[in-house]
């Protein structure tokens, strides 16, 4: 019984909350590994996606790729009480099918992330208890390049990737330092859905 009692105490101690804990907290580190949908700009001497434009053949410049099914790591720091700053990098998978001169994409993005976490702020404000040690709510910016391989039956390009744009989150904490997280935007991710490990911090 005794034994019983003190795992559960080590639990308690290692994963419960504390009475002033924050999901976002200054100085904590946020890594973040999900999976979702992407889109980026091609750049370089192929400068674009090709499609076909008509039953002759032709081909169409397009800047943007098709949609990938990407797999994503973002590591945030928290330099302040509701601003955080990151690395993203992750590794998708796409093609653009038969109406497609290349028909498989392999994308390998890396860039920057900073995130307002904004619901922090409003709990603080507010007197009335709305859950901000296990809800963080926040908006942001990334830009970032990368590459992409592109694969047809006779031709393999490598070219250079960009993207910039916006996202929104939110992450729900089951403990203080384990989560799950959900992200629309454009740039690095279209949506993205994962879980968040937290480090560090209060």
């Amino acid at each position: 019984m005794k034994r019983i009692l003190m795992c559960v105490l080590v639990m308690l101690l290692g994963f419960g909350y504390s009475a002033n804990a924050q999901s976002f907290a200054k100085g904590a580190r946020y890594h973040s590994l999900g999976f979702g949908v992407s889109q980026f700009i091609h750049l370089g001497y192929y400068n674009s996606y090709y499609n076909f434009s008509n039953n002759y053949g032709r081909y169409n410049r397009g800047w943007l790729s098709p949609t990938t099914a990407q797999f994503n790591y973002q590591l945030e720091f928290a330099i302040h009480d509701y601003i955080g700053i990151g690395l993203t990098t992750g590794i998708g998978f796409g093609g653009g099918g038969f109406a497609s001169y290349y028909s498989s994409e392999i994308a390998v993005p890396i860039g920057l992330t900073g995130n307002f976490h904004f619901y922090q702020l409003i709990d603080n404000k507010v007197s009335k208890d709305i859950h901000g040690d296990k809800l963080d709510l926040y908006a942001g910016l990334n830009i970032g390049s990368g590459v992409a391989l592109l694969n047809s039956p006779n031709d393999n390009d490598v070219v250079v990737l960009l993207f910039g744009g916006f996202q929104a989150g939110a992450r729900y904490y089951f403990t203080e330092r384990f989560g799950v997280n959900l992200e629309v935007g454009y740039g690095r991710s279209l949506v993205n859905a994962g879980i968040v490990l937290k480090s560090g911090g209060r």
